[in-house]
């Protein structure tokens, strides 16, 4: 086998790995709560290991068992410094192409294309 042969099955493995590891079951029993409101209670989930686009960052919180936070739910995490830096997606769409994220430095939510790729966290809730 050749170096070029040898590199090629290590990059798949490693998109292999980089699959498994997306897949995992997240421990949402154990999550940090966000905040509490009326019966529901929100929960912070995993962050996403690489940026992604908008329709990827919904599928993948999907994955993970949760979705895309709101902008009030960022604003929470803001104001709680569970993030300090970053750009990360809401669920909020803001018309055909595009969508809404928070940036954390400038404590601010405002649209961009939904194929730009941005950080991605998934919140669940939790309904008593």
């Amino acid at each position: 086998m050749n170096i070029k042969q040898e590199i090629k099955q290590i990059y798949e493995r490693l998109a292999v790995l980089e699959k498994q590891l997306d897949e995992e079951q997240y421990d949402w029993d154990n999550a940090p709560v966000i905040y509490k409101y009326n019966a529901d209670e929100y929960r912070m989930g995993p962050i996403a290991a690489k940026e992604m686009s908008w329709e990827d960052a919904n599928a993948w919180c999907k994955s993970v068992g949760g979705q895309l936070p709101n902008k009030e739910t960022m604003l929470v995490c803001q104001v709680l410094n569970m993030h300090k830096t970053g750009e990360y997606w809401t669920n909020v769409s803001g018309g055909i192409d595009t969508a809404w994220v928070h940036r954390f430095e400038w404590n601010q939510s405002f649209p961009i294309a939904v194929g730009c790729l941005r950080s991605v966290i998934a919140v669940r809730r939790y309904s008593a």
